[in-house]
């Protein structure tokens, strides 16, 4: 998913299982919260832990590729 912000905005990633979301500011493992300035785009990857399977993304990302 890329998303573009009009105004500064806190992106907040919220997951279940193990693993780590990641992108550009994000490692939500530890970091889920990040604010972006306005017309920035962001990529987040969801790399589950083992024994774990990615099912899908829901909210303003939704489906079901491990790239939004």
């Amino acid at each position: 998913m890329s998303a573009i912000y009009s105004a500064a905005h806190t992106l907040t990633v919220t997951k279940t299982g193990e693993g780590v979301v990641s992108g550009e500011g994000i490692d939500c493992g530890t970091d889920c919260n990040q604010e972006y300035s306005p017309g920035t785009q962001i990529t987040l990857t969801a790399t589950p832990a083992k024994d774990y399977t990615f099912t899908q993304w829901s909210g303003a990302c939704s489906g079901t590729n491990p790239i939004c």
